[in-house]
């Protein structure tokens, strides 16, 4: 009897998970609960947390390419060695 009893318990804790996913992956409906003077805000911290990483992508990015610049140079002007891009030649 006890066993049936935490099967009960195990089926209605992964009930409850499931609407707390189905809740949180839905799109119709809001992800977080919030007062309605605090919905502005919440909204707000998600923009400006978009912005701050598209901006931390960008400066990535802009690094990535600074240094793939200075690995061409230094492999041409200390090895010798050019690096050259050609078109696919057509059959």
């Amino acid at each position: 009897m006890r066993s049936v009893i935490e099967a009960i318990e195990l089926l209605r804790h992964l009930v409850a998970s499931w609407h707390g996913l189905e809740r949180l992956l839905s799109f119709w409906g809001p992800a977080l609960d919030v007062p309605s003077w605090l919905a502005p805000a919440v909204a707000l911290a998600g923009l400006l947390g978009l912005v701050l990483l598209s901006g931390i992508s960008l400066a990535s990015l802009g690094t990535l390419l600074t240094s793939m610049l200075f690995a061409a140079l230094l492999l041409e002007t200390v090895f010798g060695i050019t690096l050259q891009i050609a078109p696919p030649t057509g059959r």
